[in-house]
């Protein structure tokens, strides 16, 4: 596996546990449902305009599928001074995540 990738992959466990941890019980396994944010993240999140938000949403790279997809039930954390989203491709259900970067 190359070292970007497991970077990615860690990166997108330490965030799905962090925010576990924060809210347990909010994501459901096989089930859609609303994205769930730490209280910083939503603040970046939403800070970000709709139209925006929604290409960022739909142009997520996909290393299975190799190409970009849009992500799906999501979730919101911010590292450093990044919001870092983790959901799903909306293809092929593998792990995603995109990083915005913060000013």
């Amino acid at each position: 596996m190359p070292v970007s990738a497991f970077v990615l992959r860690s990166a997108c466990h330490a965030a799905e546990r962090h925010l576990i941890e924060q809210q347990p019980g909010a994501l459901s396994a096989g089930v859609e449902s609303l994205p769930t944010f730490t209280k910083s993240a939503r603040q970046r999140w939403e800070s970000i305009p709709a139209h925006v938000r929604q290409r960022l949403l739909s142009n997520v790279w996909c290393g299975h599928c190799g190409h970009e997809v849009a992500i799906t039930d999501f979730s919101g954390t911010m590292k450093g001074r990044d919001l870092l989203l983790v959901g799903r491709c909306a293809d092929c259900r593998r792990e995603v995540a995109r990083v915005i970067e913060g000013a």
